[in-house]
């Protein structure tokens, strides 16, 4: 949940070994690390969960 196990949320890198998910649902809104590098390939389909908080200012 949240991120495949083994990726970096936030820039998608690989630290060490990382699982392959067929799905992964993060919540508020999607880690910067699923949509970049290695996190497109090894998030699979990505489900985004509403917990009621905001998306920090970037």
């Amino acid at each position: 949940m949240d991120v495949p196990s083994g990726l970096n949320a936030t820039t998608g890198e690989i630290l060490g070994s990382a699982i392959r998910a067929n799905s992964t649902v993060t919540f508020a809104y999607p880690k910067t690390g699923l949509l970049k590098n290695e996190g497109i390939k090894r998030a699979g389909d990505i489900y985004v969960k509403d917990i009621g908080i905001f998306r920090p200012e970037t």
